[in-house]
């Protein structure tokens, strides 16, 4: 039995599935495409869990971690899988992307989602939760933050602050590309994370069910 974790890019997706995985003792797998498409077309009869945060921390990594994979040549997910279009790191299409793909979860409450900054919190909380929702499956063990960390270092071990997974080193350019979003996205970040808070609703309705 297998659940399928598939958010957007910089959402904890490697994290939550090695912390599903391990909590359960099941296959969870970071599918990773972080596509509207992609959702569209999976298997519905599958369990599918989306990690959800919020959106200037998550959109800013992406756009750092798109400009370096472009800037340096880096083998592209797009590319490899011979798609029309190719993301990029414009803070447009950014933008245009995530309002595309929250809007998309808040149509489909049959996603379950998981909020990043409760599972990173308290994994065995959230993934209790998720039973509720798919009770076919049951805790087998409790997992710290750090054991997890362990299990995900193992695998991989890149410290890259532009493409590692969480947690990681802030890029020097943090900083000005979160500035920039903020003072030309404002009014679209603000409804796109309100549109997130809906979705953590969501998720506090499965956990006090």
């Amino acid at each position: 039995m297998t659940i399928h974790i598939d958010g957007l890019e910089r959402s904890g997706n490697t994290f939550l599935a090695a912390a599903v995985s391990l909590i359960l003792e099941i296959d969870a797998v970071a599918e990773k495409y972080h596509l509207v498409s992609a959702l569209e077309e999976r298997d519905k009869s599958l369990a599918y869990v989306i990690p959800v945060r919020d959106v200037l921390p998550s959109i800013v990594s992406a756009k750092l971690y798109r400009d370096y994979q472009w800037n340096n040549n880096l083998p592209r997910q797009d590319k490899l899988l011979g798609r029309k279009h190719e993301r990029t790191g414009d803070p447009k299409e950014l933008i245009e992307r995530y309002a595309e793909y929250i809007n998309y979860l808040i149509e489909h409450d049959e996603l379950f989602i998981a909020p990043f900054h409760e599972f990173t919190k308290d994994p065995n909380r959230v993934v209790k939760t998720i039973t509720k929702k798919f009770p076919e499956y049951s805790v087998k063990q409790n997992m710290t933050v750090e054991q997890i960390l362990k299990v995900c270092e193992k695998y991989y071990p890149s410290k890259n602050p532009y493409l590692s997974n969480f947690p990681r080193d802030h890029a020097k350019e943090h900083e000005e590309v979160k500035q920039m979003f903020l003072s030309n996205y404002a009014k679209e970040l603000d409804e796109i994370q309100s549109n997130i808070n809906e979705l953590y609703n969501r998720y506090y309705r499965e956990e006090s069910a």
